[in-house]
């Protein structure tokens, strides 16, 4: 099983997820009142992916079923 955090809402519109309530996002830590994230490909940046963070009150951590 692997943890994903679920995007339920975003304080704050200029963060990093603002446009993906009712997706998933990659956990990676926890970090007190945050969760370590990655952020989606930039395709400006040749695909590569950024570690950024995710407020534990905008999203659930859940367990994900790897069938």
């Amino acid at each position: 099983m692997t943890k994903v955090l679920e995007i339920v809402k975003c304080s704050d519109s200029s963060r990093w997820y603002a446009n993906k309530v009712g997706q998933y996002v990659p956990f990676l830590e926890d970090c007190g009142n945050e969760y370590k994230s990655l952020q989606d490909p930039d395709p400006q940046m040749s695909g590569h992916r950024f570690i950024n963070f995710v407020l534990k009150t905008d999203c659930v951590l859940v367990e994900n079923s790897d069938d």
